[in-house]
């Protein structure tokens, strides 16, 4: 009885430092998959944009007058190239084993730079200030000739 009771209440060090080895071997894997699919998503996005700016390229020319017409298009492809950067070099990042899990944050922030920048400066290549992304229609009417 004496020695099931030893047993009983000792602690196994070696295998609690196992398992939190392992448990922390599996956050890292699922931030590195999480961060391999991200970049997959932003690579894409970046392609589906560039294939709707092809769609909706004449439609453009309707609502903006041609001296805004180039920024607004100019903005619509910096855009685009910087969610494929952005993908690419994440992409890259867990190809070559670099990724860090704080790498992620700054990755976040440049899509959510990306976005707010391009809303802003497409506003402003239409004539509103960047103070209009939240009333901004989805569809701008047409402008009787």
């Amino acid at each position: 009885m004496r020695i099931f009771q030893r047993n009983a209440y000792r602690s196994d060090a070696g295998r609690s430092v196992l398992t939190s080895i392992s448990v922390e071997r599996l956050f890292r894997e699922s931030e590195i998959e999480a961060e391999y699919t991200i970049g997959w998503v932003r690579i894409t996005l970046g392609l589906i944009l560039f294939a709707s700016g092809f769609l909706v390229f004449s439609g453009t020319a309707a609502v903006t007058e041609e001296s805004q017409l180039i920024e607004v298009r100019l903005t619509a492809l910096i855009t685009v190239g910087a969610f494929l950067a952005l993908g690419v070099a994440s992409f890259l990042l867990v190809l070559r084993r670099w990724f860090r899990p704080w790498m992620a944050f700054v990755l976040v922030t440049c899509d959510a730079a990306i976005l707010g920048v391009s809303l802003f400066f497409g506003l402003e290549g239409i004539g509103l200030g960047g103070n209009w992304v939240a009333a901004m229609p989805t569809r701008l009417p047409k402008r009787e000739m």
